[in-house]
């Protein structure tokens, strides 16, 4: 049994945040990719303060997380993305740092991720939703759920090619 908890920053206590950034390591160094990693905090970043977490948690393991932060015009974005890949002038939501640890691959457990941010835009009434992704299965799983290809992109620490993506409600 998954159960996904939707929390902002100051909400989640000091040994999950770790957990977040030890997950992240573990997560991406699997596929290849190195990230710069504190030896106790593991990779957060200045967006995460700022962000909607979403954690998924095995009884009492983390083994999911992934996180949504909204951006007002002109404010630096994550992860290379810039304002000229935003649609219309208003605010944009950033969906990042999607990883799932190796032990739980294979349960679907970025989709559930997903569509529980999916849901809380809908919820906030967000108009847009851009996403990198540099791994072949997320895009075709955050294009089945009618995100577009905006422009190829490279990721940030994978350096490896990928797609930017956006969502807006109704297509």
């Amino acid at each position: 049994m998954i159960d996904v908890q939707v929390a902002a920053w100051e909400g989640i206590d000091a040994e999950t945040r770790r957990a977040v950034g030890r997950l992240r390591v573990a997560g991406w160094a699997s596929v290849g990719t190195s990230l710069p990693a504190d030896p106790a905090f593991g990779h957060l970043d200045r967006f995460d303060p700022g962000a909607t977490h979403f954690l998924a948690w095995r009884q009492s393991e983390l083994v999911a997380a992934a996180r949504l932060t909204v951006h007002s015009p002109g404010t630096p974005l994550p992860d290379g993305i810039g304002w000229s890949d935003c649609p219309g002038g208003g605010p944009v939501v950033v969906f990042g740092r999607c990883v799932v640890h190796p032990s739980a691959r294979g349960a679907r457990l970025s989709s559930t991720l997903d569509d529980a941010r999916l849901a809380h835009v809908r919820a906030v009434g967000g108009e847009a939703v851009l996403a990198i992704v540099s791994a072949p299965v997320r895009r075709t799983s955050l294009v089945a759920r009618g995100f577009r290809e905006v422009r190829a992109a490279t990721g940030r620490f994978s350096g490896r090619a990928g797609w930017l993506l956006r969502w807006c409600p109704g297509g």
